[in-house]
């Protein structure tokens, strides 16, 4: 009787380890169709879809627990310690982990605009007009986004191309001087101020 149980119970781990490894082995699928670069370009609505995506990198400084604006100067205190903000008088923020930093999302949205304006005169069937407003509307983020950061950082890297994710720390670029960084913005809204339309038309 004893070795009856015993049998089973080799049985029954063999088996488990069989289902595991093999199922192990099937959910361990990468999916063949994964969303890629040119298919944000594929055509004319895919590519105003990732326009707007660009913009999805605006703060919104109404948010006052996500928000920089709001609530985080010395003078604030809550009840609610469990809320981001809060450790901003704590003093629990440092370079390297943040507390509601615009530097990366103002960065990614900068990278994303470079990448529209490098893909948009490829989409097949897009009106070359539609084209060259999508790459003024792009310019213009990259101005506003580094009138974004000057404000919020002061002197900071610009972003004047679409870097190598891939490039060695040694070649990362520096801070420019203030001057500089103004001159960027300034250039940047000049070019596409006279490339916009002063209204928007409706879509």
């Amino acid at each position: 009787m004893k070795r009856k149980y015993i049998g089973y119970l080799a049985l029954f781990a063999c088996a488990t380890f069989l289902t595991t490894t093999s199922c192990s082995k099937f959910l361990d699928i990468v999916p063949d169709e994964r969303p890629s670069e040119a298919d944000a370009f594929r055509d004319p609505n895919s590519a105003k879809g990732y326009l707007y995506s660009c913009y999805a990198w605006i703060p919104n400084s109404r948010v006052g627990t996500s928000s920089i604006d709001l609530m985080t100067s010395d003078e604030v205190t809550t009840a609610f310690e469990h809320e981001t903000f809060a450790r901003f008088p704590r003093g629990q923020y440092t370079a390297s982990s943040p507390v509601i930093s615009y530097w990366d999302n103002l960065y990614k949205g900068i990278r994303q605009c470079y990448i529209l304006i490098r893909n948009v005169d490829k989409v097949p069937g897009i009106d070359p007009q539609e084209a060259a407003q999508y790459k003024a509307e792009a310019n213009f983020l990259i101005g506003f986004y580094h009138f974004l950061l000057v404000r919020m950082y002061g002197p900071v890297v610009i972003a004047d191309q679409e870097f190598d994710v891939n490039a060695p720390s040694s070649e990362y670029p520096k801070r420019s001087t203030y001057d500089a960084c103004v001159d960027f913005i300034i250039k940047k809204l000049d070019e596409t101020a006279g490339q916009l339309p002063s209204v928007r038309a409706a879509d």
